[in-house]
Formats: structure tokens, sequence, C-alpha cells
């Protein structure tokens, strides 16, 4: 789900890596990864043809193109045995002979003796979010265990990254951080918000961006090609937060290759994501959890009640903190950052330090999404479904949660102009499939709470749902998901990948420590 936050066989064919990966070992003196030059090469071809999807299944037009690492990597980051390059897909799917956009791609060769045939294939939450630049993080203590048995595909899904097909907005975050500078009515600060994505809009259109292509479907088409290109059969797909949007609509319209599933903190596709109800639902839960708490219940009574306060206090005056003007809607934004961004035992002091004037109030910072692509799949997927039942899903939430539901409103702005094309039927129905698949999903999870988890699970009759308590959707700054941040998580869905039909071993959950709280 998009959200606005301050951070933020795997023998490869044999043939694709002994030729690929020779001499792609890190170049340490020069701080980044070297790669041998396999694009368009014979090994590549062979691969495609001999294990790929269907060996030439893919349109004519895609094709994979190699590169330096360099160009490809976040700068500083070095991996060892990685192959980087661009894949290049379809712009629109339907129209396969059209218009072309690359999708850069990092394949990490398995560390293992033994690797297995099937590839992990990463998918990154947002939607806007770049899964290359996440490598960084994922790369410490995730992927090194999953390449001893398996290779590892991390590429950035169309509209997200760096590249020249990237549908950043940076009118968007740059007006974002004006309003914050202004005391400012919220009407005020959403009609620049909205203003500042039709310039961004003029843009993209301008240059000939086809803004109703940048879609979970779309994106999903992009794997297939993608694992093709790189001449894999059979894969495993890793979806985390809005990723596993994208897993889904891989299990729903490509369900022939993949081998099983791993949703991280799961977004459900039927139905209206509201951010204030979802807000609103992760608030509550942190205050039951701190209430029951003998230590925290004491410390920090009345929590609900001295937020709504503090939040009215602000609105009906603003107060000016460094370069910002802390409104109270901006206050409640802030600390939902901070649950969502740091660790929630922090959360109860802050709001009681808030309120006594012992720290300054918090406000929510505009984060490094593709803001374009943001709003492509919000109003292909979101928008069009749920418009008319808008105002009455937010009258159902309490004060002074309300006030959360200005990204459901700046969506209303957006998408009337943002996208033409009409909406698909299919993307508001739930994905039934029978293929394996283990959910993941934090009991504090301050933006895909799980009721999302136990919805998508009616619907695989393979399933198996794991709930970690006193866990939310980011568990370490900057982690995102459960299974970056928690070893019983990591422990579980290496299990699971291992061997996708059997029961997974939950005693772990056991030593997860409860909330310190401050």
């Amino acid at each position: 789900m998009f959200i606005r936050t301050s951070s933020s066989g795997a023998v490869l064919a044999v043939s694709l890596f002994s030729t690929a990966i020779s001499g792609c070992a890190a170049d340490e003196s020069q701080g980044r990864s070297a790669v041998a030059n396999v694009g368009g090469g014979s090994g590549w071809n062979a691969a495609a043809s001999s294990g790929g999807a269907g060996g030439g299944g893919s349109s004519a037009g895609v094709h994979l193109r190699s590169g330096d690492c360099s160009d490809v990597l976040s700068p500083g980051l070095t991996v060892v045995d990685a192959s980087c390059g661009w894949v290049t897909v379809p712009e629109d799917h339907r129209a396969r002979d059209g218009k072309m956009i690359e999708l850069a791609v990092v394949a990490l060769k398995a560390t293992g003796s033994e690797p297995r045939k099937d590839p992990i294939v990463f998918l990154a939450g947002g939607p806007g979010e770049s899964a290359i630049d996440s490598l960084g993080r994922w790369n410490r203590e995730v992927v090194p265990r999953w390449r001893e048995t398996r290779d590892v595909i991390f590429f950035d899904q169309r509209g997200t990254g760096q590249g020249r097909h990237s549908l950043g907005c940076f009118e968007y975050a740059n007006q974002f951080a004006a309003n914050l500078s202004q005391n400012l009515t919220r009407t005020e600060d959403l009609d620049n918000l909205v203003a500042a994505m039709k310039t961004c809009h003029e843009r993209l259109t301008d240059r000939g961006v086809d803004l109703g292509a940048y879609t979970s479907a779309q994106s999903a088409a992009d794997v297939v090609d993608v694992m093709s290109a790189l001449g894999y059969g059979s894969f495993n797909l890793v979806g985390v937060s809005y990723g596993t949007r994208v897993a889904l609509t891989v299990m729903r319209d490509a369900p022939q290759q993949v081998r099983s599933v791993v949703l991280d903190s799961p977004q459900a596709i039927a139905g209206h994501i509201l951010f204030a109800k979802d807000a609103e639902h992760a608030f509550k839960a942190l205050f039951t959890a701190c209430a029951a708490d003998a230590k925290c219940g004491e410390t920090y009574p009345n929590l609900e009640s001295t937020l709504a306060d503090t939040v009215q206090k602000l609105d009906d005056n603003p107060i000016q903190v460094g370069a910002y003007f802390a409104t109270g809607t901006r206050y409640l934004f802030g600390v939902w950052e901070r649950m969502h961004q740091w660790s929630f035992a922090s959360i109860p002091r802050l709001i009681m330090d808030v309120a006594s004037g012992k720290a300054s109030p918090p406000v929510g910072l505009a984060g490094s999404f593709a803001f374009g692509m943001s709003y492509s799949v919000l109003c292909s997927e979101e928008y069009p479904f749920d418009a008319a039942t808008h105002e009455a899903d937010v009258a159902s939430v309490s004060s002074p949660y309300t006030k959360l539901d200005q990204l459901d409103f700046e969506t209303e702005g957006v998408c009337p102009f943002w996208t033409k094309r009409p909406a698909d039927p299919k993307e508001d129905q739930d994905v039934v499939s029978d293929l394996p698949a283990l959910l993941l999903t934090g009991s504090l999870d301050t933006v895909l709470p799980s009721y999302y988890a136990d919805q998508v699970a009616e619907r695989l009759s393979k399933s198996q749902t794991v709930r970690l308590e006193g866990l939310g959707h980011v568990t370490e700054r900057p982690r995102v998901g459960v299974v970056d941040g928690v070893e019983c998580a990591r422990e579980i869905a290496r299990a699971f990948l291992d061997a996708p039909t059997e029961a997974v071993d939950t005693r772990c959950l056991e030593g997860i420590a409860p909330i310190a709280w401050e």
C-alpha cells in the first residue's frame, strides 16, 4: 500500500551462470560489483530456450541487456556474484509489439554447492518503491540465507527506481515540504498537493508515458517476462506490503510457473483500503497493548484521550517547530509515522511528553516513492471501486483518526485526471488459488492490519498464516515487513520455501520478546 514516510532452478540453467557469473565476483578495490558481458550472448539465449518459461514464449521485443552493476546498484553497495542489467518489456502487455520500457535487474547467484532450480523473486512495496534500492538492507541478513540454496532476483517494478522510465514526481515531494513550512488549512494543503500532481501528470504525459499501463497486472506480466529473459522456469515469489498484491496477481494471471509464495504483510485485492480506518485500528491496538502491561498502563494512562486532546489543541492553535508548522493533523500523521518507522515502545511516552510540553510534536514527511507509480496503481485499482462509498467509510472512523483520511482525499482529487483507462473488474476480486502460500502478519501493523491477511487466506486453499504479536509493518527502521526484521519470521519463511507443502514450525514465536515500553 502507498504510504507517506520519512525514510522511505537456481542452477539458472547452468549455462547462464557459467557464462554470466564467471568473473563476476565483487571488485572490492573499486567499491562495486564487476559484471561479465552476458547480455545478448549465446549463454543467455541458450538458457532461455532450454530452461526458460516456454523458451521463446516472450515476444520478440523482450530481451536482456547486460550492464555494469555500478550503473544499477545503489551507490556504495557491493554484492558478490551478481549479474546486473536491464530487461526490455512492453509498456502495455496488451500491445506487445508497441512501445518498450526497461526494467533494472540484479541476479544474485546461489552460494551453495547444490543450488535448486527455482529462484526467489523479490517484489517490493509501495506502490512505487525500488526493489534494487532496498537490496542493501535485505542483503544484510535475509538474502545471504536465501542464496545458500537458490538464486535471488531483485528487479525494479515498472515506474520505480532511478531509470529513465521512473514515474517519480518530485513536484509532489517538493510541495509537501513547502506545505509543512506554512500554516495552511487542510483544504489549502490538499489543493496544493493535487496541483503538484497535475504538474507531474503533464510532464509525464508530455514524455509519452501511458500512465494507465502502470498497474499491478502489468507488473505481474513483467515478472513472467523477466524470468523468461533470465532463463528460468519455475520460481518462488516473496512479496512485501504492496509487493504482495503483485505476487497475488501473478498467482492469478500466470500460476503455471509459480512454485510457492511468501506474502509478508499482505494486501487484499477486494475491498477498500481505507487509510484512516487502518490507522485507527493500529492506534487502538497499541493503546490496548500498553494498557494490558502493568507498567505501561500505570505510567501512561488515558493515552487515546490525551492524543485526541493534543490534536484538537494543535488544530486550533498550530505551533512552529523549526522550519515546520505543527497542526493537529500533521502531528497525528507524525505519531503514526513514528509507529510505522520506529519502535512502538516509545509512542506512549511521546504522546504524553508532547501533551505536557516536554517534547515538540513530530510531523509526517514525504518519502522517496515514485509517486506517479503510486497514483497509477491507486487510480486504476482502488479509486474506481471505492469512490462512491468513501464518504460513508470515513464516517465509520472515530475522532481524531478521521483526520488521517488525507491520502484518500488526495486520491479523489488526483484520480479523475490521472488515467482515463477503464478499470478491470477483476482488480476488485480476491485471488482464488491452490498454490502453496505463507502469509506473515504483525499484530500491530500500522498500514496493512492482520485482517487483510485473514481476508487473503480465505481464498488460498493451501495457505498458512503466521501472526507475530507485537510487530508492525516496519519492525526496525528501515526494515519493511516481518521477514526483514525478525529472526523467527526469517526461519519460518526459509523453512516454507524449502518445503512449501509442509506445515511450518512456529515454535520460535514463543521466543519473541514483548514490547519493552519506555
